[in-house]
């Protein structure tokens, strides 16, 4: 089905706001909103322009770090609404993006605890089994610049640098290499994610479970490709930042229809709110909503955790072909 015009869009924002089935759309990327050459199609970006046309706020909810998300919404999505939200580093935090400006805001930006910083930095420095199986490289995540550091130390072998050049590849951002992670932390700077490249992700998994504090991370096992291991602070989940967001728009929609008619009338909330998803970093946020729905391609925890699973795929345009008809049939 063809999008509907922006004229169209306009007058029905106008007329039926209240009506439309949902508030809030949020997307994760990769595997989910890009298809597998990690482009938008142009039949998705008609679509969810539509719907920002029509007073849809479209939000971006992503494991990436917001320096390789702006690119995405300016140039391929261009949508109409002034501000679009993005959730980052699966949770961690969320700019608030002006596309008239380019500039973003943070609305909240949670880091790991320096307590619980130093067992994983043991952790996944430790070169001690001599397998390369058991490479690890540990990328640490900015929340400030947005720039993903890994320690010179980390980046030597030719296993660690082919799983580098593996995660630029989807992400098409390079790291920062840095003389050692103790420098960041001297300078104040705590990871709001630590990403850990690994051939074997099982066998890291079982050794952070092992030797990691009890409680002392959100682990997650990489998606849509199983090379990584993302650690974030307990509690810090898509779901959650979802639930933090929703508060945020309803707070200020009630303040600027203050003293408006129906103006105590909910126009964000978990329930007017659908979202889309793949992987497993993505369960929370798809059990959170209203209208969870998971990929066709979507790996069984995301299947599991969604109230609707998609008949297509993200190379099939299953974002757009859904929200199609939900909104426009």
């Amino acid at each position: 089905m063809s999008a509907i015009s922006a004229e169209v869009a306009n007058t029905y924002a106008d007329d039926r706001e209240d009506e439309l089935p949902f508030s809030l759309v949020c997307l994760d990327m990769d595997g989910t909103l890009l298809n597998d050459d990690h482009q938008i199609t142009q039949r998705t970006a008609n679509t969810l322009n539509t719907l920002s046309a029509s007073g849809v706020t479209i939000c971006i909810a992503t494991g990436r770090s917001f320096g390789s998300v702006v690119d995405y919404v300016m140039k391929s999505l261009q949508l109409a609404q002034e501000i679009v939200p993005i959730i980052c580093f699966n949770g961690s935090c969320c700019m608030m993006l002006n596309t008239q400006t380019g500039t973003l805001k943070h609305l909240f930006c949670d880091s790991i605890d320096k307590e619980h910083l130093q067992a994983l930095l043991d952790l996944c420095e430790d070169r001690s089994s001599g397998k390369d199986s058991d490479t690890v490289v540990l990328q640490y995540y900015d929340g400030a610049s947005g720039l993903v550091h890994v320690a010179s130390t980390c980046a030597q072998s030719t296993t660690e640098k082919d799983l580098m050049a593996q995660y630029v590849g989807i992400t098409g951002h390079p790291q920062s290499i840095v003389s050692t992670y103790a420098g960041l932390i001297a300078q104040g700077i705590l990871p709001v994610k630590c990403l850990a490249l690994t051939p074997d992700v099982d066998a890291l998994m079982q050794r952070a479970t092992e030797r990691l504090p009890p409680g002392s991370f959100h682990m997650i096992r990489g998606s849509p490709f199983a090379f990584f291991v993302e650690f974030l602070r307990p509690g810090c989940n898509k779901g959650t930042a979802v639930t933090r967001l929703v508060q945020h728009l309803q707070e200020q929609h009630a303040d600027m229809s203050a003293g408006s008619i129906g103006s105590n009338r909910a126009r964000y909330a978990l329930e007017k709110t659908i979202a889309f998803g793949d992987g497993e970093n993505d369960a929370e946020m798809l059990q959170a909503v209203g209208h969870g729905v998971a990929m066709a391609n979507a790996r069984p925890a995301a299947k599991d955790a969604a109230k609707a699973v998609n008949a297509l795929s993200s190379n099939q345009d299953g974002v757009a072909d859904y929200l199609e008809r939900v909104f426009f049939v």
